[in-house]
């Protein structure tokens, strides 16, 4: 009888300290949660995107609207846009979804745009891809032909609206993917994302075709994260019209990353590994090792025996290593690279 008093009460306090640590915790969360919002709204830059790396990290699927607000370059401030920048109405409705504002200049640095659009792709909800879509279409329109870029860069201040608006075309196919398996049920309750998906997908297919070929190759790396049948079909057909050669190059190792079989397009694309552009080749080199397929590895070895850029040959041995080590390697412009790489001296082709 003691023994089970005893028992009781131990239990009691077991179950009392475990919801008084569960409401800490939820304490906690909501303190980081709203620490993070708060340095969207109204932190420096480098507070922005660490917020934004920070909420990436947590996953936590309450940033989704905040992380959208950024995305368009607007910003809530105690409840109220910034700049005292009002939402439009249409018949007296709210046409939130619709706000897009590039002119802000404090909320639109493209780095903001390049990570919130990552960290938008993983919170696997179909609200993110109209917004996404939104904003690449307001960025593309400003975008000309000769804008210059770095192709790869660990430096913030270097990334520009080009970069930017091509990893959001990146991020759209990461959100097709994550919808993927969704999307496959035929409830209506899942129609919404089937929407998203086609919208992402008609996106991607019209960047292909895009004046800059930063964009287009952006567009090829975004059907490549798709994973979707429709991607290869989209991306045989443009690579027949493309001739860019790094365009050509994001291509092909889109085609064969989804179809590792296809031993044409494979060779097709071992072949710019010749080419005179240093960031063709490292571009080529990424594409033949995130495809995972052993014998690029001979084509790679074959190419560091000849290859007198350093950045290149660094390039190169990664990718043997990847290829050897059966790890899974990330998409090579899905985030900052190297710093110490060739200036892209190459031709635009008109």
């Amino acid at each position: 009888m003691v023994k089970g008093i005893i028992l009781t009460f131990l239990l009691g306090l077991f179950v009392s300290t475990y919801a008084d640590n569960l409401e800490n915790y939820k304490e906690v969360s909501d303190k980081f949660f709203n620490e993070q919002i708060q340095m969207l709204s109204k932190g420096s830059l480098a507070q922005k995107i660490a917020a934004i790396e920070k909420l990436k990290r947590a996953k936590t699927r309450r940033a989704l609207r905040p992380l959208i607000l950024v995305l368009r370059g607007v910003s809530l401030n105690g409840g109220e846009p910034t700049k005292d920048l009002t939402i439009p109405l249409k018949g007296g409705e709210n046409t939130e979804d619709k706000l897009v504002n590039l002119e802000l200049g404090e909320h639109n640095d493209p780095a903001l745009k390049f990570l919130a659009s990552q960290a938008i792709a993983e919170l696997y909800h179909e609200a993110g891809m109209k917004p996404m879509v939104d904003v690449f279409k307001q960025m593309e329109a400003k975008i000309k032909e000769d804008d210059k870029i770095f192709s790869y860069t660990n430096k913030f201040e270097q990334v520009n609206f080009v970069n930017a608006a091509a990893e959001i075309l990146r991020s759209i196919g990461t959100l097709i993917d994550n919808l993927e398996n969704l999307e496959e049920g035929k409830d209506e309750v899942l129609k919404a994302n089937r929407i998203a998906i086609e919208l992402g997908l008609e996106t991607l297919k019209s960047a292909l075709s895009h004046k800059h070929y930063y964009i287009r190759a952006g567009a090829a790396d975004g059907l490549k994260n798709a994973h979707r049948k429709e991607s290869l079909e989209i991306l045989d057909a443009a690579v027949a019209n493309e001739k860019d050669e790094y365009v050509k190059a994001a291509i092909l190792s889109a085609i064969v990353i989804l179809q590792p079989q296809n031993i044409q397009r494979m060779l097709e694309l071992v072949q710019l590994l010749k080419s005179e552009s240093p960031l063709v080749r490292m571009r080529t080199s990424q594409g033949l090792g995130e495809t995972g397929v052993f014998v690029a590895e001979t084509y790679l070895r074959q190419a560091l025996q000849y290859e007198d850029s350093s950045a290149v040959r660094q390039q190169l041995k990664e990718d043997i290593i990847k290829i050897t080590s059966y790890r899974s390697p990330i998409a090579p412009t899905s985030a900052f690279g190297s710093e110490e790489v060739p200036k892209d001296t190459r031709k635009q082709t008109k």
